[in-house]
C-alpha cells in the first residue's frame, strides 16, 4: 500500500445543523491530505443540506450526495457506492475526528499490512468539553480474521460502530448496511466486513470523538424497532452455522446478549409483553451454552448462570447494575 493512497470519509447527514460545521471542520483539517469527504444528505429539513453544499463549493475534495430520507444505513450505503478511495472511514455528522486520525490509521495499516484498523474513541455529552492530546500508538494488536470476529462478537476491543476504523475498500465494496434493520446494524455490517479481511490491527490511540446527545438514535426510548437487533444477531448466527461452525459459541453469545440488552429495557413493561417473552425464550435457550463457554466474558457467563435458575432475576440484576452505572457516570 502506498502512503499516498486516497482515503474516502463517508458522513451521513440528517438535521444536525447545530453540530455539522464542527464535524466537517475536523475532516478538512486532517493532517493526511489524500482524502475525499463524501457528505450524504439524507433529506435534511434544516440547514444541513446548505452547509454541505457550502463546503463542497469551498473544497474540491468535499463531495455532496443528496437523497430522500431513507435512514443512516441507506446514507452510508450511498457513500460506499460513491467512494473512490482505496480505504474508507466512516464518521457521523454530529461527531468529530482528531486532527491526525486518518494519518494514524493509515500509518498503522502500512506498518502492519492490515486490511482494517480499529482505533480508540471517547464519548462525551454536549455539556462536557473534551480535547485530545496527540499521542502515538502505545500498543498495536494484530489479529487474524477469526480472532477479529471473536473480538467483535465478544465485544472486546473492536466496537460495533463503524466509526474510528479504517477499512480497505476492496473488503467492504460488496458489503452493505441493512436498511431494514434499525438496531445492531453496525454490528451486522462489521461482522460481514471482517469476514473479508486477512488481518486487523487494533490500536489504543484516540482517533474519534463520539457525541452523546439527547434525541440521537442511540439514546432514544424503546420502540418495537429495537427488536430488529435480534434479527441482526440471529442473521450472524445463521451465517456462522453455514460457513464457520468454529465460531458458533461466539455467535450464540452475541445473540444471547442482544436478548439481554433488549430484555432489561422492557423488563417491567405492560406494553411489550410479547417482545419480553421472545427475549426470555432466547435467553433460556442459550444460557447453558453461554455459561459453559470458557472464552465468553465473565459478565456474560454470570448472567447466563443466573438465567439458568431464573431469567427474570438475571435481567433484574443486569438492569440494576446498568442503572447504578449511569448514576455514577
Amino acid at each position: 500500500m502506498s502512503s499516498r493512497s486516497v482515503v474516502s470519509i463517508i458522513v451521513p447527514v440528517y438535521n444536525i445543523e447545530q453540530y455539522l460545521d464542527e464535524c466537517i471542520q475536523s475532516l478538512v483539517q486532517q493532517t493526511y491530505q489524500k482524502i475525499e469527504i463524501i457528505l450524504v444528505d439524507d433529506g435534511s429539513t434544516d440547514t444541513s443540506s446548505d452547509i454541505c453544499d457550502s463546503y463542497a463549493k469551498k473544497y474540491k475534495h468535499v463531495k455532496v450526495k443528496h437523497q430522500k430520507n431513507k435512514g443512516v444505513s441507506s446514507a452510508r450505503n450511498t457513500g460506499i457506492k460513491a467512494a473512490k478511495g482505496e480505504w474508507i472511514v466512516f464518521a457521523d455528522g454530529d461527531d468529530e475526528m482528531s486532527p491526525d486520525a486518518v494519518d494514524t490509521l493509515v500509518n498503522t495499516a502500512i506498518k502492519t499490512e492490515a486490511d482494517c484498523v480499529s482505533g480508540g474513541f471517547i464519548s462525551y455529552s454536549d455539556s462536557r468539553a473534551v480535547s485530545i492530546v496527540k499521542t502515538p500508538p502505545e500498543k498495536v494488536i494484530l489479529i487474524d480474521r477469526e480472532e477479529a470476529l471473536k473480538n467483535l462478537l465478544y465485544q472486546r476491543q473492536i466496537a460495533n460502530a463503524p466509526f474510528a476504523k479504517l477499512y480497505k475498500t476492496d473488503c467492504i465494496r460488496k458489503v452493505r448496511f441493512s436498511e431494514n434493520v434499525t438496531a445492531a446494524e453496525d454490528l451486522q455490517f462489521n461482522y460481514f466486513a471482517l469476514k473479508n479481511v486477512q488481518k486487523v490491527a487494533i490500536i489504543d490511540t484516540i482517533v474519534y470523538l463520539y457525541r452523546r446527545r439527547e434525541g440521537s438514535a442511540i439514546n432514544a426510548s424503546f420502540t418495537r424497532k429495537r427488536m430488529s437487533g435480534l434479527e441482526a444477531t440471529e442473521s450472524i448466527m445463521q451465517d456462522v452455522e453455514q460457513n464457520n461452525n468454529r465460531l458458533i459459541l461466539v455467535a450464540k453469545n452475541r445473540f444471547f446478549m442482544e436478548a439481554v440488552f433488549i430484555g432489561i429495557q422492557i423488563l417491567f413493561s405492560s406494553v411489550y409483553k410479547k417482545e419480553y417473552k421472545r427475549c426470555k425464550t432466547i435467553i433460556k435457550r442459550y444460557c447453558i451454552d453461554v455459561a459453559r463457554d470458557g472464552e465468553s466474558p465473565l459478565a456474560y457467563r454470570l448472567i447466563a448462570v443466573v438465567a439458568i435458575i431464573n431469567v427474570d432475576i438475571a435481567l433484574m440484576m443486569v438492569r440494576l447494575r446498568s442503572l447504578r452505572g449511569r448514576n455514577e457516570s
